[in-house]
């Protein structure tokens, strides 16, 4: 008698055990969070064709808001870095024929290019050409001013730091020591700026001019 209760015991357990239980569904399961849009709320709401006229009177009214627009485009990203560049010419020329008190920032135009958040590889460009025409100014005058210099160099020292950061060397580093290779020293400190600026950005370039 007792063994036959132990049995049914037993076989009680094992029942209990293979039994399979399903899990309990919550009546009201939480729904999945909707994805945000990626638009500021003001234009959640509005159709793609009002978003459309909205972007097209934007772009056609405001200068910086078309030169944003066409730095993002492939189409239009070339006419632009053009158009920065004969600008820093412009602002350079006129800043050079005026002197140290002139009005004219031709550095700001760099400032301004890069503030449209261009692609590294434009603003490298950029920075490295502002460089380049103030070298070549500075070459065949025979000399600027100490406020132009400094200007160059700090857009120098930044171009170089932003070319390492983005790697970016293979396109820009022979430029870059090509600056130094061919100014012209007129005695103000700034071919000694510049080529310390390179060196210590690509110090193996320094030692290749200790071992000649």
């Amino acid at each position: 008698m007792i063994q036959s209760d132990v049995s049914f015991i037993t076989s009680e357990h094992n029942l209990i055990q293979n039994h399979s239980v399903l899990p309990i569904q919550p009546k009201n399961p939480p729904m999945p969070p909707k994805p945000q849009s990626p638009c500021p709320p003001p234009f959640n709401s509005m159709s793609r064709k009002r978003l459309e006229n909205l972007l097209s009177g934007l772009y056609e009214k405001f200068e910086s808001v078309r030169s944003y627009i066409d730095l993002q485009t492939t189409a239009d990203r070339v006419r632009l870095v053009n158009k920065y560049k004969k600008l820093i010419i412009s602002f350079l020329t006129l800043q050079i024929d005026e002197g140290e008190g002139s009005v004219y920032e031709s550095s700001e135009m760099v400032r301004e290019f890069i503030g449209y958040n261009p692609s590294p590889r434009d603003q490298a460009e950029i920075m490295i050409f502002y460089v380049e025409t103030v070298v070549k100014y500075n070459n065949d005058d025979g000399g600027l001013f100490e406020k132009l210099y400094n200007e160059a160099e700090e857009i120098y020292g930044e171009a170089l730091d932003f070319i390492k950061e983005h790697k970016i060397h293979d396109d820009f580093k022979p430029r870059c020591k090509q600056i130094v290779d061919v100014l012209v020293d007129t005695g103000e400190g700034f071919h000694e700026a510049l080529m310390d600026l390179y060196n210590n950005c690509f110090p193996e370039g320094k030692e290749r001019q200790n071992k000649v």
